[in-house]
């Protein structure tokens, strides 16, 4: 949501995705807070070089282990709640789209 003349700030599922919003962006002669993620090389350049506010790093490690772990339970039929105890709730439906 647009405040004033101020448009929204950005962000981005990764770093990739931001280098593309940065080259919009920039073509478009906006400029607003970006951020992505995953920390990559060029999303840092792009910070250095002014194009982009900020990236996320997460270490990926932990979550693959994680998730190899909870492959492999589901795969022999045991319970996850050990490693994985936290349900997210179902996303509600997206609005039907109106004919006319």
């Amino acid at each position: 949501m647009a405040v004033g003349n101020l448009a929204p700030p950005g962000l981005a599922a990764n770093d990739g995705m931001a280098g593309g919003i940065a080259t919009a962006l920039k073509g478009a002669g906006i400029n607003v807070p970006l951020t992505g993620q995953d920390a990559e090389l060029a999303g840092v350049q792009r910070i250095l070089a002014d194009q982009q506010s900020s990236t996320v790093y997460k270490a990926f490690r932990p979550e693959a282990d994680a998730t190899a772990e909870i492959a492999v339970k589901l795969l022999n039929g045991e319970d996850i709640k050990s490693v994985a105890d936290i349900t997210a709730p179902a996303a509600p439906a997206p609005p039907s789209p109106r004919c006319r």
